[in-house]
């Protein structure tokens, strides 16, 4: 089970901000400054423990950044939530070595299957998840058409069952208003 570097990534970001961090973030003036401290406050309030809670809504005009600062605290809360999953993973991973390296290796292949040294997996925790608005109202849309109430179970709603720790609604507003958005 070894972990790779992106492992404290969000994985739902979108690649544009991958490399989104609050240390990358600018600020230029006092209400970016704010929506920084917001986002840091945001973050350590969610670092470490998903049974916190914490809001925070980022208003502006394009390009001011918004959607950075939002996958800075994906990425900033992933890598909280991830590193003692980390250590315990190592363990597990250390455990099944360590029971390997009991018995010869020329003995390896004549150890029954069931007294074999088995890997225990680590539940990984539940991570934040990034939603982008506009392509989840067409999404919505097609799924609507379908048949039954199970059918029709979004990939939202399911996000949201496993996104127990933080959802991002990105572009929230960008989409086409009409009266079915509205009411959506």
């Amino acid at each position: 089970m070894p972990v790779t570097p992106d492992e404290s990534l969000c994985p739902s970001v979108p690649e544009r901000y991958r490399a989104a961090t609050l240390e990358g973030y600018t600020p230029t003036d006092e209400t970016q400054r704010c929506a920084l401290a917001a986002s840091r406050d945001v973050v350590a309030r969610l670092a470490g423990d998903s049974s916190r809670r914490a809001s925070l809504v980022l208003i502006g005009t394009p390009g001011v950044g918004k959607s950075h600062l939002a996958a800075a605290v994906c990425h900033a809360v992933t890598a909280s939530l991830m590193a003692p999953w980390r250590v315990e993973a190592d363990r597990a991973n250390a455990e099944y070595d360590a029971a390997w390296l009991r018995h010869p290796a020329e003995d390896w292949d004549r150890i029954p299957p069931n007294d074999r040294p088995h890997v225990r997996r680590v539940p990984r925790p539940a991570l934040p998840e990034w939603v982008n608005v506009p392509s989840l109202v067409v999404n919505v849309k097609a799924e609507m058409s379908l048949g039954t109430d199970e059918q029709r179970s979004t990939t939202f709603a399911r996000s949201l069952r496993s996104a127990r720790t933080l959802v991002v609604l990105d572009d929230l507003g960008r989409e086409r208003i009409s009266e079915w958005t509205g009411e959506l």
